[in-house]
């Protein structure tokens, strides 16, 4: 197997070999490292993952991963319209417009005169959940269910040569005090006309 992927490898020298990403998980058997290698050469690109294990004071390769790339991963990474669907439009339009109710719902909760608990209602709005995430180079969603955001949109992006992620949520907390905020109100208060001091 070594040999195989030493074939990915040409002879000559790399221009530049950059580390893109770590991760490090440790558990009660040992610890485990996950290393991400971008290899440039004059006429090609390597992506390289190399998995290590370490228990009982022994570090030990576990697994490795190559795969040839067109291009470096910063650039088909890179956040471009060009060649994007439908699908990128609308994720897109729905990470701009999703914030922009809940700040709407936002003021109007803090402005509406609620008697009770009112503090918790703020935060409620500003809650969204499920979380719907997008990648805007492979095109692919995953739901996460238990997952919940700030003002029903995120973005993020791991590093320069990453994807970069739109994340989005359905605006429950601002739907639902929309839908009751009627109820709500305080009601106005009664003025007694008995009262010498409304005479």
């Amino acid at each position: 197997m070594l040999k195989q992927i030493a074939r990915f490898f040409p002879l000559e020298k790399p221009i530049e070999i950059k580390l893109l990403g770590s991760n490090t998980i440790k558990s009660s058997t040992g610890t485990a490292y996950r290393l991400t290698f971008q290899y440039h050469y004059p006429n090609k690109w390597l992506g390289v993952d190399v998995a290590l294990n370490k228990a009982n004071g022994q570090l030990l390769t576990t697994g490795i991963y190559v795969q040839p790339l067109n291009e470096s991963l910063e650039t088909s990474n890179e956040f471009s319209w060009q060649g994007k669907s439908f699908k990128h439009y609308l994720m897109f339009g729905a990470a701009i417009a999703l914030p922009l109710f809940v700040l709407y719902a936002l003021v109007l909760c803090i402005r509406t005169p609620i008697p009770k608990r009112k503090w918790l209602w703020i935060i409620f709005v500003l809650i969204g959940i499920p979380s719907l995430s997008f990648n805007w180079t492979t095109g692919e969603f995953w739901l996460d269910p238990l997952r919940f955001l700030l003002f029903s949109a995120a973005y993020w992006r791991p590093s320069p040569a990453a994807a970069v992620i739109i994340q989005i949520s359905l605006p429950i907390g601002a739907v639902i005090f929309l839908y009751k905020r009627k109820k709500l109100v305080a009601p106005p208060q009664d003025i007694t006309t008995d009262n010498p001091a409304y005479h």
